[in-house]
Parts: structure tokens; C-alpha cells; sequence
């Protein structure tokens, strides 16, 4: 496996007077101790150069632009300065400001304004917007003065992204004690599974119910609920008999433990009509009658909580449901 090349760093910089210039030596020295393959004018100066050639090729190879502030850097980009005087930062601050120009989405993260000791942004190339963008400032020469540039080039964050985690089932308050309605559920997979029904969601309402009864085996509304998750959102008469004797089941322990239960003995009422008698199998017991008759006392929230998730227009119950009655007459 071939070594990763490691970032290369173009230094643009003016020639201020002989500190500056060796704060640019450092902060060269520097990134070059850890990992960044920083280039600057001086070793290259050592033989004869073309300096445009010079800096054209450095400006194009580069994976990073430092520009580091200093007031002769203002002044020779901005075009104060005369025809003869910094003649390199003349020319190679055009190029740069030419390269953010033509992407200046694509190119920010690439030129990156510094400040050393002695200098501020505002001796920065206005075009840098140095007030409302990033500005590296060294404050030392070491690791812990130019980590963060360090980071940058080298794509090492130190703050990353959390894991972003699912949001959990959060169910509503239950509303339904006081209102005739069903009295508060007794485990929080209950309270998930009026949720996920009340969402219409309803393979997931009868996972989290049977939970609920798996829990807490007395808690008869999780028990009422899980007989309407595995009924609701299909077609009653074409059911699984797997299905339909699970359901039947939890109505009876609800009903046995509860006999005012009148919203369980209707759901009951209009499961045994439209699964049993439409197909002539026979209603067996309780016969129908009994469990229309104990459905009598169902309220409205009750009512309309069945026909909401209920859909069984060949069933009298159902459609006496519908019409406002307790039941039907089959």
C-alpha cells in the first residue's frame, strides 16, 4: 500500500523587516515537524529562479494557502505600495484572490489567512472577509500554537459529529380516564402501542401490546388492545385462525376480569359475526346475542375508537356501531 502523501502548504508572505520574516521561518519549521510539507520563497531562493514560473508552480500544487498578515502584505496587495516593492506579493495575492474568486464555496477551506506575533487581521487582504470568516492565530511556535492549522490540513478534527440516535417512542398523554374513555395503561410498551395505533401503525402496536402483557399479565387494557391490534386494518373474515383465536383469547380474559368491559364484549360481538356466522361456521359461546347484549353500555369514545381501526360492513354489529346503536340485532 503506497504512503499517504502528506498536505502541502504554500507560506505567502511579505518580507516586513528581518523578525517577521523569521516568525515565518517558524511557523514553517513548525508545520514541517508535524507532517505538513510546507513550502516558502527562501530555500528556493538558494539557485536562480523565474519567480513567476516559481510561484505559479507552488500556487498550483498546493493543497493549502496560508496568507500571513502583516502591513506590508496589506499594502502591496491592496496596491498602495509602488511598482517596485514586494513585487512577488503583487503578483501572487492577484492569483490567489483570482483562485477564491472563480470557487469561492470550493476554495475557502483551502486559503487560509494566519497571524502571527506582532501582527492582527486587520493586516489581512480584505478580500479575505477576515472579520467574518476564519482566522488562524499563532500565538507560539510548537505543536499547541499550530494544532489547529495542523488540524485543518490534515483533516483531524477534535470536535466531531455525536451519534446521532433514533428519537424514541414518546407516547401522548392519555387523555381517556375522565372522558368515558380508557383508563391510563399501566407499562410504557402499552403507552408505545396506543402510539403506534394511533398511527395506524398497527403490526408495531401489536408487538409493543403484546410486551405490555407480557409485563404486567393483569393490565386487561393492554390485553383489549392487543386483541385490536390483531384485528385492525384487515379484513375481519379473512383473519388467520391463528389471529382470531389469539384475539378471542384476550377478550375473554379481559371480559372475565372485567364483565363491564362493554367496549371488549363489542369488539368481541363484531369479530364472531364477521368471522364465524358470514362464513357459517356457527358463533359458538357466548353466542352473539349474549355479547351484543353486554355491549350495550359502550360509550362514544369507545365506539369511535373501534370504528376507527374496525372495518366490517357485513357485520350488523359493526354497522349498529356505526349508526349510533350498541350493536346489532343478527
Amino acid at each position: 500500500m503506497a504512503p499517504v502523501r502528506p498536505p502541502r502548504a504554500f507560506i505567502s508572505y511579505a518580507h516586513d523587516n528581518p523578525a517577521h520574516v523569521e516568525n515565518v521561518r517558524s511557523l514553517y519549521q513548525a508545520l514541517r515537524s508535524n507532517g505538513i510539507d510546507a513550502k516558502w520563497d527562501l530555500p528556493a531562493a538558494e539557485q536562480r529562479q523565474n519567480w513567476v514560473d516559481w510561484m505559479e508552480q507552488e500556487l498550483r500544487l498546493a493543497d493549502f494557502i496560508l496568507i500571513v498578515a502583516s502591513p506590508g502584505y496589506r499594502r502591496r496587495e491592496s496596491g498602495a505600495a509602488g511598482p517596485d516593492e514586494g513585487r512577488g506579493v503583487q503578483w501572487e495575492s492577484k492569483r490567489i484572490a483570482d483562485y477564491l474568486y472563480r470557487d469561492l464555496r470550493g476554495n475557502l477551506r483551502k486559503v487560509l489567512p494566519v497571524v502571527l506575533p506582532g501582527c492582527s487581521a486587520d493586516d489581512l487582504p480584505s478580500w479575505l472577509n477576515p472579520a467574518s470568516t476564519t482566522v488562524y492565530r499563532v500565538s507560539r511556535f510548537d505543536l499547541s500554537g499550530v494544532e489547529k492549522l495542523i488540524r485543518t490540513m490534515a483533516d483531524r478534527p477534535f470536535e466531531t459529529e455525536a451519534v446521532l440516535d433514533p428519537i424514541p417512542d414518546l407516547p401522548p398523554r392519555d387523555h381517556g380516564a375522565g372522558r368515558g374513555g380508557p383508563a391510563g395503561l399501566s407499562s410504557a410498551a402499552a403507552r408505545t402501542g396506543r402510539l403506534h395505533l394511533a398511527n395506524k401503525r398497527y403490526d408495531d402496536a401489536r408487538i409493543a401490546f403484546s410486551a405490555a402483557v407480557r409485563d404486567i399479565p393483569s393490565d386487561s387494557e393492554a390485553r383489549y388492545y392487543l386483541a385490536l391490534a390483531l384485528l385492525a386494518g384487515r379484513n375481519i373474515a379473512m383473519a388467520t385462525s391463528e389471529r382470531i383465536s389469539r384475539a378471542e383469547s384476550c377478550l375473554q380474559q379481559v371480559t372475565e376480569s372485567d364483565p363491564g368491559a362493554s367496549h371488549a364484549w363489542a369488539l368481541w360481538a363484531v369479530l364472531k359475526e364477521e368471522h364465524f356466522i358470514s362464513a357459517g361456521r356457527g358463533d359458538g359461546t357466548p353466542p352473539i346475542r349474549e355479547l351484543v347484549a353486554k355491549a350495550a353500555g359502550i360509550d362514544g369514545a369507545r365506539r369511535a375508537e373501534l370504528l376507527t381501526h374496525l372495518n366490517a360492513p357485513s357485520s350488523t354489529c359493526w354497522r349498529g356501531l356505526r349508526s349510533g346503536q350498541s350493536g346489532g340485532n343478527p
